[in-house]
């Protein structure tokens, strides 16, 4: 499926180049190469937590903070600790807090990038949207949004 996949992605890249998110990601180096090469941006879910995700993991470390998000795939993949239960907004912090310390990257620093990025990627937020979403970081994250929203 990832030979098809950037068979795809290429091909339609040639017809002029588009902003992405390869979604929940779950493939192989080809695959997050492609996406590297095409200045695409690369969202993890719970699946970068699990012991099992080895490979996962590595791409992880190895893309650029510039172009890594972290997503629920609500209701699914919860992230380890909450493995197993349903998935939602409030677990990412869990998959954020794997990738600092997979990465050896302050937390704050981490999530700073994960910020710019969402910007990045959706340029449809605006100055409203970012209230919402520092109330929201207020609310559940006091320290992340003290950094983000009020500095």
């Amino acid at each position: 499926a990832d030979d098809d996949m950037i068979e795809i992605l290429k091909s339609e890249y040639k017809n002029g180049p588009f902003k992405a998110i390869l979604h929940c990601f779950s493939s192989g180096d080809k695959l997050a190469n492609c996406g590297h090469d095409l200045d695409f941006f690369i969202s993890f879910s719970g699946i970068l937590t699990f012991n099992s995700a080895k490979n996962i993991q590595k791409i992880a470390k190895n893309i650029p903070l510039s172009k890594i998000l972290v997503e629920t795939d609500s209701p699914y993949l919860a992230p380890t600790p909450v493995r197993g239960s349903i998935n939602e907004p409030k677990n990412c912090i869990h998959t954020a807090q794997f990738l600092s310390k997979l990465r050896d990257v302050n937390f704050l620093e981490l999530s700073e990038a994960l910020y710019k990025n969402s910007l990045a990627i959706y340029d449809k937020i605006k100055i409203q949207a970012r209230k919402i979403i520092c109330n929201v970081f207020h609310k559940h994250f006091p320290l992340i949004a003290d950094y983000h929203c009020y500095v």
